[in-house]
């Protein structure tokens, strides 16, 4: 903070024969019109307060910032009253007794005249301050110089200069006092009378370093170890309804954990919305509530984070772990270790020391340094009901994807479809264009180091936690077989039900994501958090065995032309070598280089795997291969134990009725 004080210097020319110049030139405005001002400023703002008091209704029109405006406004007026306007600043700054109209007599005719004064600044601030001088008024034919402090040599002064800096300290200063010596020089063309100059001394308190917290990512906290980079187009939100309603308004970003607090397990959240309702939600006040017909998709953020790594490698034993902050035993899930990073932070890792810190592989995609990533709330969805790949190319051609609950998993695509759709998000010519800048924001598919970072960082402090695992999205259509995710957001009673067709929208709410057993199926426990990463849809992701794709004899049944793949910033590749192995033992091949934070060799609960439900929570456990290439994660709503965030398995690519996606946004 910074106080500027203000000396008016007062110089009186004399005549020939001694006598004085005149009368004294005025110094500003009155004392009296001062605290005559400063009352009618007091009696204002308390009539204003009282009347804010009595009638409810303006209380609450009045918003916040007016209030602290209202309050600052009587505080000043109580103290220009007293004439001690110091106190409303810090530091507070003044000059000697009788030197605020600082009195000098000078000779007519040319020559010199000198004056002191002393500035005294208080401050509290631990890296001290600064003290600078300015000419802001000045006569014509007189000069003026000033030393003191750390200026050992007169200097002069001029109006429009820089200020001259006097004084530098490195620690809090209590009455600490400068004395300066003025120096005026006066021409042969000054005549007789009282001339005027004002100086301004500025007092600045010294920055004070923020010291960043990596356990901390909330909104509003300068020391906040985490940073969110959001599209323009987005809004963020906060929850604001209940178990039994669901709603969500516009968060309040600058108010400490309004808006996120991932110590309190509340993560960021954030909609796309209609091209004719997103200029009013972005002119609208904090707390609008956000009509759901107007959203097209809920993102929640993943933000930049280092991770202790406790077993580098599949070969390394799961039991007898010695490293500080590790686990001894990783056959069951325990909480990884995390800490917040801003993007120009980096740990690198020499893939080998147990309980050394790595940051995590997602937040690099092609050579940029991401703060983080946006991952979709809920698995691709439509409103429409998707039962063959006729109907869900209908829905792309419609414009009818989103990223909702309560809706239909988007099905029946192969990857290529998937990608394209992922993609047409930030395409302005696309019916699913979200409104998102292309020149800023890519949006793809997750890859396994997405959805390895998501699942990390919710097996954590900062979410729900090994100890309280998320519940299957049991809800899907085994009667016909053809909807095998009816209902995005959904949470069974348990963390494996069984697989219920008792879940239709308006029929059987009691699974539905604002309610308590909803909540279950969160990543956080709350509606903050990421829904459907166990059962629901099970979800292709972007990552694949040595570049192959499956051919049925007329072509890659994944949808890509042969052996043209997406650029690698979108993929993650399991080379052959070093996989040389079979959909089981390829895991066990697994170093952090090659797998590192894509929850497979770290989240088995084996050393060698040899059967299908050896992740964590017996979680599928099935690595890719030649014959299926490309990954699948979490489990459909039928797999039950099988089904989870751990769950690994893999498929060749093709379309089926049980396989969707989930969206994830580079901010570039």
């Amino acid at each position: 903070m910074e106080q500027t004080f203000e000396q008016t210097i007062t110089v009186v020319v004399p005549t020939i024969n001694g006598s004085g110049g005149g009368t004294l030139a005025s110094t500003g405005a009155s004392v009296t019109l001062v605290t005559g001002l400063a009352l009618l400023l007091v009696i204002t703002a308390i009539a204003i307060l009282v009347l804010l008091k009595r009638r409810p209704a303006y209380r609450h029109a009045l918003a916040i910032h007016g209030r602290r405006t209202l309050m600052l406004l009587l505080a000043f007026g109580i103290v220009a009253g007293t004439g001690n306007v110091s106190v409303l600043a810090a530091p507070t700054l003044s000059v000697g007794a009788n030197q605020t109209n600082l009195h000098v007599t000078v000779p007519q005719g040319g020559g010199t005249a000198t004056a002191t004064t002393k500035v005294t600044v208080d401050t509290t601030n631990s890296t001290g301050y600064s003290l600078a001088a300015e000419l802001k008024q000045a006569e014509p034919g007189i000069g003026i110089s000033l030393s003191g402090g750390n200026v050992s040599a007169a200097t002069a002064l001029t109006v429009g200069a820089a200020p001259l800096g006097v004084k530098q300290t490195a620690a809090a200063a209590a009455g600490d006092a400068t004395d300066i010596a003025l120096t005026f020089t006066i021409d042969g063309t000054v005549t007789a009378g009282t001339k005027q100059l004002k100086l301004a001394y500025k007092a600045t308190d010294n920055d004070v370093p923020v010291v960043i917290n990596q356990a901390t990512c909330r909104s509003g906290d300068p020391t906040s170890g985490c940073q969110v980079d959001m599209d323009a187009a987005m809004i963020p939100v906060a929850y604001t309804g209940s178990v039994a309603g669901a709603q969500w308004s516009k968060a309040d970003t600058t108010t400490v954990g309004n808006w996120y607090d991932y110590s309190a397990k509340q993560w960021a959240n954030a909609v796309t919305v209609s091209s004719a309702s997103l200029a009013t939600y972005q002119a609208a006040p904090a707390g609008t509530v956000i009509n759901e017909a107007d959203v097209l998709a809920y993102y929640v953020y993943i933000p930049r984070y280092e991770y202790q790594v406790c077993r580098p490698n599949a070969s390394d034993l799961v039991t007898g772990i010695v490293a500080a902050g590790c686990p001894s035993d990783v056959t069951t899930p325990y909480d990884f270790n995390i800490q917040f990073q801003k993007p120009t932070q980096t740990t690198a890792y020499n893939g080998t020391t147990v309980g050394g810190w790595a940051t995590h592989p997602a937040f690099t995609f092609g050579s940029t340094a991401l703060a983080g990533i946006w991952v979709g709330k809920y698995e691709t969805s439509s409103s429409d009901t998707i039962s063959s790949d006729v109907t869900a190319a209908a829905a792309v051609a419609g414009g009818t994807v989103r990223i909702k609950p309560n809706q239909n998993g988007l099905i029946y695509q192969n990857i290529a479809t998937q990608f394209a759709t992922a993609q047409s998000f930030t395409n302005p010519t696309a019916p699913n264009f979200q409104g998102l800048s292309s020149a800023t924001t890519d949006t793809r598919m997750a890859r396994d180091a997405d959805w390895g970072a998501a699942t990390y960082l919710a097996t954590s402090s900062y979410g729900k936690g090994a100890a309280n695992p998320v519940y299957i999205n049991n809800c899907g259509d085994t009667n016909t077989w053809t909807n095998l995710n009816k209902r995005t957001g959904w949470s069974g009673t348990t963390e494996s039900a069984d697989a219920t067709t008792d879940c239709a929208l308006g029929t059987n709410d009691s699974g539905a994501y604002q309610t308590a057993v909803g909540q279950q199926a969160s990543t956080t426990g709350n509606p903050t958090g990421l829904y459907d990463m166990s059962g629901g849809n099970a979800e292709y992701t972007l990552s694949n065995f040595n570049h192959v794709q499956a051919d049925w004899g007329s072509g890659p049944v994944d949808g890509f032309p042969a052996g043209n793949f997406p650029s690698s910033k979108y993929l993650d590749v399991y080379l052959n070598p070093p996989f040389a192995g079979d959909y089981y033992t390829s895991n066990d091949l697994c170093t952090w280089a090659t797998c590192g934070g894509r929850a497979l060799h770290e989240t088995k609960s084996v050393q060698s795997v040899a059967g299908y439900g050896q992740s964590w929570g017996s979680d599928y456990s099935i690595f890719v291969d030649a014959g299926y290439p490309w990954s699948v994660r979490g489990g459909f709503s039928d797999n039950g134990s099988y089904g989870g965030l751990f769950s690994a398995d893999s498929r060749n690519g093709n379309a089926y009725d049980y396989l969707g996606f989930r969206a994830v946004q580079s901010r570039m």
